[in-house]
C-alpha cells in the first residue's frame, strides 16, 4: 500500500484553538523559566548526602525558588569565609 503525499500547500496548525501571536508565546514561555543568574566557570563534584538532610536540602531549595546546586554552592562559600578561608569574589 502506497502511502500518499498530502496534496497543496495547505499548511497545518497544530494549536488547539488558541490563537496567540509570537509574542505572547514568547512571554508565556519565558515566564515557566527562573531568571537567569550570572554566568561563572565551574566545575562538578560528586556529593553524598544523608537521604534525610538531602530531603531537606531538596525542600529547602524549592521554598528559596533556587536549584541545589545554587543552594550549596551558597553554603559551601559561606561556610569557607566563616572558617576564614579566602574565596576569590567575596568581600
Amino acid at each position: 500500500m502506497a502511502i500518499k503525499k498530502p496534496s497543496g500547500n495547505k499548511s497545518r496548525s497544530y494549536s488547539r484553538g488558541v490563537k496567540s501571536g509570537p509574542s505572547e508565546v514568547a512571554e508565556g514561555i519565558a515566564a515557566t523559566f527562573r531568571p537567569e543568574v550570572e554566568k561563572r566557570e565551574t566545575r562538578k563534584a560528586t556529593l553524598d548526602f544523608d537521604k534525610s538532610v538531602y530531603r531537606a536540602l531538596k525542600l529547602h531549595a524549592v521554598n528559596k525558588d533556587v536549584y541545589i546546586r545554587d543552594l550549596v554552592d551558597e553554603y559551601v562559600r559561606a561556610g569557607l569565609v566563616r572558617d576564614g578561608v579566602s574565596v576569590p569574589g567575596e568581600e
